[in-house]
């Protein structure tokens, strides 16, 4: 086989992840093994992905150990390896993999490694070490997931205090979010916050409006929507489970009104309470007024949940009678 330039090389790794993406997982196992022939990491990452979609965990892992024996110089190769020991529950093992990672890996590179130890330390229970290897990452891709990280292991260790003296600090660091992962991690880091400040201090207001700035961010994080839950504490023996479709106007980036539909899932005492409850915790662009319900329908609250939201769906856009909706 001839030697494939740069440019060459370049798209066939895009199309081999594009095809992968796309689940064409035979045109990207073929386009893996030409990227292997071409002596390139990337083409042992993408087969092994392949073969953990076909469920074939022996496969890859044998994939990644070839590659590691091929191109010893190679940080991601043992990184990969290392996740997906971890995966399996082989710990040490996974961590021993890193080290080899370390020795190869840049220092502009070094914290995707250590975002790897963090996950199989958690994994261990290993938290003051999960933290330690957390609180070190500055890559602007990972500072946000980072972030989200701690503040997920303080949160479930009860170290509400730490979590409310480090928040302010902590988020004026944080570069403003380029992607939609950082959004959401960004949204997760205002809940936890508002977690703290409820726990620790029975803080409603504040808490509330830490949720408010989550909730702008991402409507359906289903942990944003159990703490309102925790925090308003109401139970009913009349409440009965609601799933909902809506109909209702919010305002695009340029402040022309849109129409959509979003479905709803809330235990109240009445289709209206339910209602309310979705006027109440709709984001800023949403015209609360213009919000009616399309469809309802009703079952026993047979767990005596409480009262709240419990699954909030996208924003399905349409125009007029258009029957064809666009999810957000």
């Amino acid at each position: 086989m001839r030697k494939l330039t740069s440019e060459e090389l370049e798209q066939l790794i895009e199309e081999g992840w594009k095809a992968y993406e796309e689940q064409e997982f035979e045109q990207a196992a073929d386009t893996a093994s030409q990227l292997i022939e071409a002596g390139e990491e990337s083409g042992y990452i993408l087969l092994a992905n392949v073969r953990q979609e076909e469920e074939d965990m022996p496969g890859a892992e044998a994939l990644l150990r070839e590659g590691m024996e091929k191109l010893p110089e190679s940080w991601q190769i043992p990184q990969h390896l290392g996740t997906l020991l971890s995966a399996k529950g082989e710990l040490d093992a996974a961590l021993e993999v890193f080290d080899v990672a370390d020795q190869h890996v840049t220092e502009d590179e070094r914290d995707f490694i250590r975002m790897s130890r963090a996950t199989v330390y958690y994994q261990q229970q290993a938290f003051d070490a999960a933290l330690e290897a957390l609180q070190a990452i500055e890559h602007p891709d990972l500072v946000f997931d980072a972030l989200s990280y701690q503040m997920t292991i303080l949160d479930e260790q009860e170290e509400y205090a730490e979590i409310i003296d480090m928040a302010e600090d902590a988020l004026a660091e944080l570069p403003d979010p380029e992607s939609t992962e950082d959004v959401d991690a960004l949204s997760r880091i205002y809940m936890h916050i508002a977690s703290a400040w409820w726990h620790k201090e029975k803080d409603k207001e504040t808490a509330t409006d830490y949720i408010r700035e989550a909730v702008e961010l991402d409507r359906s994080n289903p942990d944003t929507l159990w703490l309102i839950r925790e925090i308003n504490g109401v139970r009913s023996e009349k409440a009965r489970l609601f799933s909902l479709l809506v109909s209702g106007q919010l305002e695009d980036e340029n402040a022309n009104p849109v129409d959509f539909l979003a479905t709803y899932a809330a235990i109240a005492d009445s289709e209206e309470e339910a209602l309310e409850m979705i006027r109440d915790f709709e984001v800023e662009a949403v015209d609360k007024d213009s919000l009616k319900v399309v469809e309802s329908a009703s079952d026993d609250n047979e767990d005596d949940d409480p009262k709240g939201l419990y699954m909030v769906g996208e924003f399905g856009f349409f125009s007029g009678d258009e029957e064809e909706e666009e999810e957000a």
